[in-house]
């Protein structure tokens, strides 16, 4: 798998689900509604029922990472490929007819058997499911222990990062059951008005996005401030971390970003070994410009390859965390910070105990046709253990050194050009000799010339040659 992507998304605090411990975003509101949709205690229940053939055109819909790096990958938001189909939806016993159902992810997280879905409640009337207009559930296809996802975000929201609830659903689609998904709260115009009780600053979505000239275009706007703004916002960051010297990056950055607050969501993001964040892979985070003071939140997403590890004490492949880090004062600042998460918010005697009933509680749905469940468990177990002494170490140490450059577009360039076609017989495979059999003609351009393609009789091309049977 390409190391640029993973994708392409909790559990009980100390641990409760609900219960938070301050911070941006932590709310604790018995009278809140949507609090019910995300319990600790147990799965909740999803049952879609769909038409087969929706289902069919729906679970295949996919993008490749040639749609994703082809040609000038970088100039705009990536485009969705999907769409919305008629279903009707039970959760938890609760039946919601008319609804509306599609398929989610980036790269890493799609799947043709069990994709990751949305479902939208509101889709033809004003209707919702304990206060919910959306579900979110996310496969977790690169985490085969399943808990990941929601361990991570509540780690990240005992560390007063504002990050997405999240609990456990068992989808099943049509009577077949998919297994175990992580139900992670929709950061939908509902979850800034509960987190920051203001949902109209900008709100943008950043998938492999930078404030870098090359990476700024991939940044989506997620709401009509966002719109409205033309991106005004995310360039003024672009120059200041393009062109600030260190002498005046601080102020230059302090209308726009607190420095104290970024510095706890990328430590928190490295804490949990998420390599495929912002800090550690430009990705998988929102931006929020919270009307209180007009300055960019953090807020981190799909966490599902996290928890393991060896992991470094520091990330840095985003601009903003790197100017950052090569700073002395904001270096410390930073390592300061992984401390202050390591004894405030890394629990691992808590951690460890909640790993062990989430495993009790979900073991049967999340082992369904997944061999790797218990070892992948156990895995997150000697995460926990070993994670505070790799970190304290390197901060006593004064923390490793990053001497990554900052890394260009990974667009792929068109060099050449083939052409190819071929026979074949159903059944082939059992042939005694497969791989010398049959027929096919090759044209090969390469930057405008032509290329002999080797015989099939010349040593070694049989190597290269697949058949199909």
């Amino acid at each position: 798998m390409f190391w640029l992507f993973s994708l392409l998304a909790c559990g009980p605090s100390s641990i409760s689900t609900t219960s938070d411990t301050g911070g941006p975003g932590t709310t604790n509101n018995p009278a809140d509604p949507t609090e019910a949709a995300f319990p600790g205690e147990r799965v909740i229940e999803v049952d879609v029922a769909i038409d087969p053939d929706d289902w069919d055109e729906l679970r295949v819909q996919t993008r490749t990472i040639l749609d994703i790096l082809g040609g000038d990958c970088l100039a705009q938001e990536f485009e969705k490929p999907w769409t919305w189909f008629e279903a009707d939806v039970t959760v938890d016993g609760d039946l919601l007819e008319d609804v509306q159902v599609r398929k989610k992810g980036f790269l890493g997280s799609l799947d043709n058997t069990r994709p990751s879905l949305k479902v939208k409640f509101d889709a033809h009337e004003d209707r919702d499911w304990r206060g919910l207009v959306r579900l979110t559930l996310n496969n977790s296809r690169q985490d085969p222990s399943r808990l990941n996802t929601c361990l991570a975000y509540q780690v990240f929201r005992d560390a007063g990062v504002p990050a997405p609830r999240c609990s456990y659903a068992h989808v099943r689609v049509n009577g077949e059951s998919l297994g175990l998904y992580a139900n992670v709260e929709s950061l939908k115009e509902g979850y800034l008005e509960r987190t920051f009780g203001d949902a109209s600053g900008e709100f943008w979505e950043g998938t492999l996005s930078d404030f870098r000239t090359e990476f700024l275009g991939t940044f989506e706007a997620k709401n009509d401030a966002a719109e409205d703004s033309s991106m005004a916002s995310l360039d003024a960051l672009r120059a200041i971390l393009e062109d600030s010297p260190d002498e005046t990056l601080l102020a230059d950055l302090a209308p726009w970003i607190d420095v104290d607050d970024f510095l706890a969501f990328w430590a928190a993001e490295v804490l949990v070994a998420h390599w495929d964040g912002y800090a550690g892979n430009t990705n998988n985070f929102y931006l929020y410009r919270d009307p209180a003071d007009d300055r960019f939140q953090f807020i981190p997403w799909g966490t599902d390859a996290v928890l393991r590890g060896p992991s470094a004490a520091v990330s840095a492949s985003g601009i903003l965390a790197r100017r950052l880090y090569l700073m002395d004062e904001t270096r410390q600042r930073y390592l300061d910070q992984l401390q202050r998460h390591l004894d405030t918010a890394w629990d691992e005697s808590a951690l460890l105990d909640q790993v062990n009933r989430l495993e009790d509680q979900v073991w049967e749905i999340a082992s369904e046709d997944n061999d790797g469940f218990f070892d992948a468990v156990d895995d997150i177990r000697d995460f926990l253990e070993t994670q505070r002494g790799n970190l304290e170490a390197e901060i006593a140490a004064g923390g490793p050194e990053w001497t990554a450059e900052l890394r260009g577009a990974p667009c792929f360039v068109e060099s050449g050009l083939v052409s190819a076609s071929f026979e074949t017989h159903w059944g082939s495979w059992t042939s005694p000799d497969p791989f010398n059999e049959g027929s096919a003609e090759v044209q090969f351009t390469w930057q405008g010339t032509s290329v002999p393609v080797p015989s099939p009789e010349t040593p070694g091309m049989a190597a290269v040659r697949s058949p199909c049977p």
